[in-house]
């Protein structure tokens, strides 16, 4: 969960209570979210409304790109919108991943969501505790693969360029 801030606006020496907030994601499926807890206690009204939307790359312009997933090792995921779009691109080019494709994942969130597509076996899925400097340190025990990183175009470069200046065999997509 993120931090909700409470702001209060003087007017005239006087102090204007919260009455609403607008959380910028998804409304929470949990009952025991803490954000329903703040409304509940403060009696205020809380509003979700996601202000960013991914859109999936198109097919088409997915083959523009000249990327044989197959050629791959290893996929470095950072987020649940890229195994799902990964995914769809892979059903929509009829390609089977390999048993023996290795997985790096940010976060266990991330390495759990995985099993909606594919059969976790030991070994296969490498998984960082939410932040980079963790999945970068798993990556870099695995030099001799070759890496694929499926991302959206406006993204942190810093596991780009980790792996540029480390010399490790990736492709973007």
């Amino acid at each position: 969960p993120r931090l909700v801030f409470f702001f209060f606006l003087a007017v005239n020496d006087r102090m204007l209570k919260v009455k609403s907030i607008l959380v910028t994601q998804e409304a929470p499926t949990d009952p025991n979210s803490p954000y329903l807890k703040l409304a509940e206690k403060f009696k205020l009204k809380v509003d979700f409304r996601p202000f960013i939307q991914v859109e999936p790359v198109p097919l088409k312009e997915f083959r523009k790109q000249k990327i044989d997933i197959l050629q791959h090792t290893a996929i470095i995921f950072t987020s649940r919108h890229s195994v799902d779009h990964f995914f769809t691109i892979c059903k929509e080019l009829k390609i089977e991943m390999p048993p023996d494709m290795k997985y790096f994942c940010i976060s266990d969130q991330t390495s759990n969501y995985l099993q909606k597509y594919i059969v976790i076996r030991k070994r296969k899925i490498f998984s960082g505790l939410k932040d980079t400097p963790e999945l970068l340190e798993l990556i870099r025990k695995h030099k001799s693969e070759k890496f694929l990183f499926p991302c959206s175009d406006i993204r942190k470069n810093d596991i780009p360029d980790y792996l540029r200046a480390n010399g490790f065999d990736f492709s973007e997509a």
